[in-house]
């Protein structure tokens, strides 16, 4: 089935206000987008909580905005089949974008009449709001992620590419890693990622042990064995990205040393250690993860820790130090900070 998917920006003060208008019009299907809002949960994940950066990162970035989606058979304004589709050589029709920003008269023809009802009757001026028409096909949302995913230089010798496209390195001492992410998290074309991986080309020694807590697609555990390591254990709550832990881990070669498990931070650890522990999660699991961490960390090791934002640089430093650790250093790059620190 066809829809509408609607994206109306407009500032975070008319949100509400906004979308309680076009649920009044019978709109049920409303999304608010606020990035505020992510801030806020990013600052106050749980310990019990996994949380990807990557997956945030494009929320923090977006605009405010209201999105809701109506089937195409929905009643549009007075030439809206000609604005949707007879542009661009009927783009819209193929799924590609029409935007109609700040222009009324495009507005009122591209968008269904309730729609653009409601955002007056919320006593918003048309002339201040973009909004973007595309027209959707449910059974192409599960794969339209996939556009943005292209071969990717993480570090200074490692590539990430999607394993479903061929890609030759331009140089033959270059590692690439083919990843499938299914229906988890993680493409690790994320500055979150870039920043742990140069790190652990700095610190990872051959033949080490590596533990990756909250290790999603396996990314960093892949890379770890590509970097040298000689045993690689990664662990994460999510089943679903432990699947896809194993899939991509079986995909690169790398499972006669590299495996996954499912569990929270460290409880399905045992008394496995590690030469260097890799952590991309969130502030505030790291901050729990680093009161876990020692037991599982050899004497000299390091733990590399990352999805840090910068203004949160200094607590997790200032904590790090509490628990014993020494910093060796810091490195940031996007607003994320990524720090690697011995015990």
């Amino acid at each position: 089935m066809k829809y509408y998917e609607i994206t109306i920006e407009t500032t975070e003060e008319n949100l509400e206000a906004l979308a309680d208008a076009l649920m009044a019009a019978g709109i049920s299907s409303v999304e608010i987008i606020d990035p505020a809002d992510v801030a806020d949960m990013i600052a106050h994940t749980d310990p019990t909580e996994y949380a990807d950066p990557e997956d945030f990162a494009a929320a923090l970035a977006a605009r405010p905005a209201v999105r809701l989606y109506l089937e195409c058979d929905v009643a549009v304004g007075s030439g809206a089949e000609r604005a949707l589709t007879g542009t661009k050589k009927d783009a819209a029709s193929a799924g590609s974008e029409h935007a109609v920003a700040a222009v009324p008269e495009q507005v009122v023809a591209a968008v269904p009449e309730q729609v653009v009802a409601a955002v007056r009757g919320a006593g918003i001026d048309v002339n201040e709001t973009d909004i973007t028409v595309q027209v959707v096909d449910d059974a192409d949302w599960k794969d339209k992620w996939k556009e943005a995913f292209v071969p990717t230089r993480i570090s200074d010798r490692i590539w990430v590419r999607p394993s479903w496209t061929d890609f030759v390195p331009p140089s033959p001492e270059d590692v690439v890693i083919a990843i499938d992410p299914g229906i988890a998290f993680g493409t690790g074309t994320h500055e979150t990622t870039f920043l742990t991986v140069r790190l652990m080309e700095k610190y990872l020694r051959k033949g080490c042990r590596v533990l990756d807590v909250g290790c999603g697609t396996g990314i960093l555990s892949i890379a770890a064995s590509m970097l040298g390591a000689g045993e690689v254990l990664g662990i994460d709550i999510d089943e679903e990205a432990v699947r896809a832990a194993e899939e991509n881990i079986g995909r690169n070669g790398v499972a006669h040393n590299v495996r996954a498990v499912r569990g929270e931070l460290t409880d399905r650890v045992g008394a496995y250690k590690a030469d260097v522990v890799v952590a991309n999660l969130l502030t505030p699991l790291v901050i729990a993860l680093t009161d876990q961490i020692a037991e599982h960390l050899a004497d000299g090791g390091v733990f590399i820790s990352s999805g840090i934002l910068d203004e949160h640089t200094a607590r997790v430093v200032e904590h790090l130090e509490s628990r014993d650790f020494r910093v060796l250093e810091t490195l940031s790059e996007g607003g994320w900070c990524a720090i690697a620190a011995a015990n």
